[in-house]
């Protein structure tokens, strides 16, 4: 089942030089302290491009200053996106570098002019959250770029979320009708408790939270899927609190939620619950899933490839099986490793429907081979009726019904391409195996014995299915991926000759080193046995191997 609606987007965009030469009718700069003209640029860390004519506003200090008393030639100017793809900025003035010294630039968005609301008399940014219907309106971003010298150009401005985001994806529960649900709008739910207001402090980034009040947050246009109807909100960061409920109205009866007292809402996160309103009036919640916040406030500059991603935190774990495991094999030695960095990794296994989106846009034929990719002479799939077919009028295509289910027959080769494509990579066989663990020592993420601790509802194998199935069907482990186990293997990044794991010394962001042999496959599928659906089992096959139980899934290194 897929919970997340706010989707990572990638796109490989260069970054221009300065901004264009003026002519002689352009405006005058401003306090022309220096002979070096600003140039800046902006990116967000949702990595969404900006709509033409974005308004940003900009303050520019000396380096290590505070605000007001350092600032320079930029007092809150307002600065436009010129070039969405770029995030290229300029302003109606010219502004220019001090004659000496370094700088910082303070940046924030949505704009506002001095001395206007949300602006503060003490260089603050009045949040209020209390209206949900325009969320670009609400969602407050900030940057800083530090101790910047007269010929660092152009400047990027990283702008971060400040606040958090909730979404509830709700479905008819027990006894209750699909249509009351899908009937809810934003005046049935209330969100109680929280924060409502907070300032951000322009000097320091901080963010001080204020009043609490009733507020509803927006019913989203299109439902999360395996939703009937579902509603987000921009909220305030908060720290675990008590009093906070959410409370749905149906036919004039209440059913209300009180969200954990131990929950966390952090800035630049998003928070997907699911919930079942029966018809008793009970709510059934589930555990949430949380990512980072990706959200695109401007669909129409949306990138066109989208995956749905957790964030692994970097952490070492030990890596292989015990002697006493069942099923185990030779080449599983137990060692400790460490992974340094963290890293994004899609919630489910790529799809057919996705894996078409490539090959059409990559221009692959018939023969499914991309000429102007790393490996021309190499087939990255072939037809089958459970995965994709080539039409002259079509293209690529998913077989009727299996468009949500992983894409199969795909060759490593495949794989890294599209990998590289989307701009990740194949895990490596130990990001691989540390994400499918999600910080358990047992032998699957849900336990020691596969029937004692329900495997069949972790996993689709042999005894429970006959082709593969859609993706995120079975219950996801404790980081939230999906199908870590059975449903398809998944390929690795790494080669691997056979000899298994070299000893048992500690290593640190390994990769195997065996150029031009076998690949790694990692996670049984349905057609194993359970014991192949181990956290530490092992596979490998040619790189050009395509097979109906093969797939991946792809990772985004930090």
């Amino acid at each position: 089942m897929k919970h997340i609606k706010d989707i990572l987007r990638f796109s490989a965009l260069p970054l221009l030089a300065a901004l264009a030469a003026y002519g002689c009718n352009n405006p005058k700069p401003t306090v022309p302290e220096g002979d070096q003209a600003i140039a800046l640029q902006a990116t967000r860390d949702d990595g969404t491009a900006w709509n033409a004519n974005d308004a940003v506003g900009v303050f520019m200090i000396r380096h290590d200053g505070t605000l007001p008393t350092d600032l320079l030639s930029l007092n809150n100017s307002r600065y436009e996106i010129t070039d969405p793809k770029q995030g290229t900025l300029a302003s109606s003035k010219i502004a220019y570098y001090p004659l000496e010294g370094n700088v910082d630039f303070i940046a924030y968005a949505p704009y506002a002019a001095t001395g206007d609301e949300p602006l503060t008399d003490d260089y603050g940014y009045a949040v209020n959250i209390t209206d949900q219907s325009v969320p670009e309106a609400i969602d407050l971003l900030y940057a800083r770029a530090t101790d910047i010298a007269a010929g660092d150009q152009p400047v990027t401005l990283a702008f971060t979320h400040q606040l958090s985001k909730v979404t509830f994806g709700v479905t008819a529960g027990i006894g209750m009708t699909s249509d009351a649900i899908a009937a809810l709008d934003t005046a049935d739910i209330t969100i109680s408790g929280m924060p409502t207001q907070a300032t951000l402090s322009f000097a320091d980034g901080s963010l001080t939270a204020g009043n609490t009040a009733d507020f509803s947050p927006r019913k989203d246009a299109t439902a999360a899927e395996n939703s009937e109807v579902s509603f987000s909100a921009v909220i305030i960061p908060q720290d675990a609190a008590a009093g906070r409920t959410v409370t749905f109205v149906i036919d004039g009866s209440a059913s209300e939620w009180a969200i954990p007292s131990d929950a966390d809402f952090e800035a630049g996160k998003h928070y997907f619950y699911p919930i079942a309103i029966h018809a008793d009036g009970v709510l059934s919640v589930g555990t949430p899933t949380i990512i980072d916040w990706t959200i695109n406030n401007h669909p129409e500059s949306t990138p066109q490839y989208t995956f749905e991603t957790v964030r692994i935190a970097a952490g070492t774990f030990v890596m292989g099986s015990p002697d006493t495991e069942a099923g185990r094999a030779a080449h599983e030695t137990q060692h400790e490793v460490t992974l340094t960095r963290d890293f994004l990794c899609t919630s489910h296994e790529i799809t057919n429907a996705q894996y078409a989106e490539f090959l059409n846009a990559a221009g692959v034929g018939e023969n499914g081979k991309l000429a102007s990719g790393r490996y021309p002479d190499q087939t990255l799939i072939a037809s089958h009726a459970w995965g994709l077919s080539w039409s002259a009028d079509a293209g690529w295509q998913p077989a009727e019904g299996c468009e949500d289910s992983p894409v199969i027959n795909v060759s490593w080769y495949g794989a890294d391409e599209f990998a590289r494509w989307a701009g990740g990579t194949l895990p490596t066989d130990a990001q691989w195996e540390y994400a499918c663990r999600a910080g358990k020592t047992t032998t699957y993420s849900f336990g020691n014995d596969f029937t004692v601790n329900g495997g069949g509802n972790y996993t689709w194998y042999a005894d429970n299915a006959t082709t593969p199935q859609p993706v995120g069907g079975k219950k996801p482990n404790a980081y939230y991926l999906y199908d870590m186990h059975g449903n398809v293997r998944e390929w690795c990044l790494d080669s691997w000759n056979g000899a298994g794991y070299d000893s048992d010394v500690p290593v640190t962001d390994p990769v195997s080193p065996y150029a031009g042999e076998e690949r790694i496959l990692r996670g049984g599928s349905w057609k194993s046995d359970a014991a192949a659906c181990r956290s530490a089992c092992r596979e490998a096959a040619a790189p050009d191997t395509m097979s109906d139980d093969t797939g991946f899934r792809i990772v985004f290194p930090l």
